[in-house]
């Protein structure tokens, strides 16, 4: 998928939501060193990672990505997310204030995750002090059982996402956060193996409508 059809994507899901993006959301670069990760979390991630700021100043989420991303490959470390108040996940459920893991994962095949199998990226998030070893790759089994904790069901708590390519010159490769009803998309530049690429995070929503 090229960078024009990530932006067309997002585009179609907050049309669908009948709402217009708020003015005023921003993304703010930070620094990790406002993070305090145990063990090897913390030489994992990126050095400065992003805030997303809605128009009436509050933050939406903070966060690091993986200093490796890889492919996204099936369980792996994708970075660090932080909550300084309640969010939520793509099934609408209260994910508590906190610091979180992103794993990658792809949602399969399946009659009954309907409209998921058109975007099957998602972020399954667990808490960091659980997920100590962001070299490893987990199993979706191993991330669910990590991510019970969160979620409380037997379903994990997850981020929808979507991966799309961008060149340098690209603003679908750059920094960005937009609200509009019940959607939060924060999209930032990941450098993958096969180059830089766009990666849109519904941190409040979901592509899948």
């Amino acid at each position: 998928m090229s960078a024009r059809q990530v932006w067309v994507v997002i585009a179609l899901a907050l049309a669908a939501g009948l709402a217009t993006a708020r003015e005023g959301d921003r993304v703010e670069a930070i620094s990790a060193s406002t993070l305090e990760l145990p063990g090897a979390l913390s030489s994992a991630v990126e050095p400065s990672g992003w805030r997303a700021v809605r128009a009436d100043g509050s933050i939406a989420v903070e966060l690091w990505l993986a200093r490796d991303l890889g492919e996204l490959e099936e369980g792996r470390f994708v970075g660090i997310a932080r909550l300084g108040t309640p969010g939520q996940d793509v099934r609408g459920r209260v994910l508590p204030p906190g610091v979180y893991t992103l794993r990658s994962t792809q949602v399969p095949p399946s009659d009954r995750h309907g409209g998921c199998l058109r975007h099957p990226l998602f972020l399954v998030l667990a808490r960091a002090a659980d997920d100590l070893e962001p070299e490893a790759r987990l199993s979706f089994f191993e991330m669910t059982t990590l991510s019970a904790s969160v979620s409380g069901g037997r379903h994990p708590a997850a981020w929808q996402a979507q991966r799309g390519r961008g060149g340098s010159a690209s603003r679908a490769a750059e920094p960005g956060f937009s609200s509009a009803g019940s959607d939060e998309i924060l999209t930032l530049p990941a450098f993958l193996r096969a180059g830089r690429a766009a990666l849109a995070i519904f941190v409040r929503g979901s592509l899948s409508r």
